[in-house]
């Protein structure tokens, strides 16, 4: 499928992985339209197209504008919402009124728009919470441990519910641990690797929780936005997990880390409470589902995407420390 002349709606495409994402739709040729409140969003992620962009410098949670805005588009990348895995604890509706409510909105501006787009939502590995069975396929039982990630399950079974009522064609993607360029670098909540590059290239501490035991799987954001995009333009549907099927302990990860960055130190500290009540253990994806429907694999190792990452962070830093 070509992309070029495409209306494509992106949600949160101000942020890391909606900017690249816009970034790379501008490449192909497709017309984008931004819809981004800019409370957490950076401009500088699409500085280098923002002449080829409409921006919309408004809360996506307005029904007159996503009226308007779904009804002019070919497919919507829905990307917006309230992140922060620990924030919730002192102020969750935030999370329930963008995450939740703000996913019907969308739906209902689809349902009532004669022109009726493909859906593709940013979900999360958290959705599954804790697992005995490794790797975790898509039809492992969910139990998640904080809102963020309650709310990004309540989104996938919104959209199943109107997929079998009205017809809509959607993927929801349950994306692992991206870290890579245009990450916010200001918060922990950024994810553990990009926020970890941070620290390192300050040449300060990487603390690691449970003696950094614990695996995980990271994946490149450049490869998380081909995930999207396979998914979006093929006839796959339902929920996919986007991520990579060969993990790394915390630790393995620090260390190639500090190689990038050429300096930085591991220390070992005790989990607060408040990570500890969300620290699900091991985990990693199987990708069978989306390998077989699309054909999608994770191509950039750590090291290569390590490299990267910290290549563009010391050209741009100013725009993210």
């Amino acid at each position: 499928m070509s992309w070029k002349n495409k209306r494509i709606l992106v949600t949160g495409g101000l942020g890391f992985i909606g900017s690249n994402l816009v970034e790379k739709l501008v490449g192909l040729g497709a017309k984008v339209t931004v819809i981004d409140d800019c409370r957490t969003g950076n401009k500088f992620n699409i500085e280098g197209v923002k002449s080829r962009v409409v921006l919309i410098e408004k809360d996506f949670a307005d029904p007159a504008l996503l009226k308007e805005a779904v009804g002019a588009s070919n497919f919507v990348f829905h990307l917006a919402a309230e992140t922060d895995h620990v924030k919730w604890r002192e102020n969750p509706l935030p999370y329930v009124e963008n995450n939740v409510k703000g996913m019907l909105l969308l739906l209902e501006a689809w349902r009532k728009s004669s022109n009726k787009p493909k859906i593709i939502n940013a979900g999360t590995r958290g959705e599954y919470g804790p697992q005995k069975k490794l790797p975790v396929r898509e039809d492992a039982p969910t139990n998640p441990l904080g809102l963020y990630e309650l709310n990004k399950l309540q989104a996938a079974e919104l959209l199943e519910l109107y997929s079998r009522s009205f017809g809509l064609d959607y993927c929801h993607a349950r994306i692992t641990n991206v870290y890579g360029p245009r990450a916010r670098m200001d918060t922990t909540g950024s994810g553990v690797v990009n926020w970890f590059v941070r620290r390192a290239m300050d040449d300060d501490d990487l603390p690691l929780f449970g003696g950094g035991r614990v695996k995980r799987d990271f994946i490149y954001v450049d490869d998380c936005v081909d995930a999207l995009l396979a998914l979006a333009e093929s006839n796959a549907t339902g929920v996919f997990n986007v991520g990579n099927p060969e993990p790394v302990t915390l630790k393995e990860a620090a260390e190639k880390i500090i190689l990038a960055a050429g300096k930085g130190r591991i220390t070992f500290a005790e989990y607060t409470p408040e990570r500890k009540a969300q620290e699900p253990g091991d985990f990693y994806p199987s990708i069978d589902k989306i390998r077989d429907a699309v054909g999608w694999t994770p191509k950039i190792t750590l090291e290569l995407g390590l490299k990267q990452m910290v290549a563009y962070y010391a050209k741009n830093r100013e725009n993210y420390w």
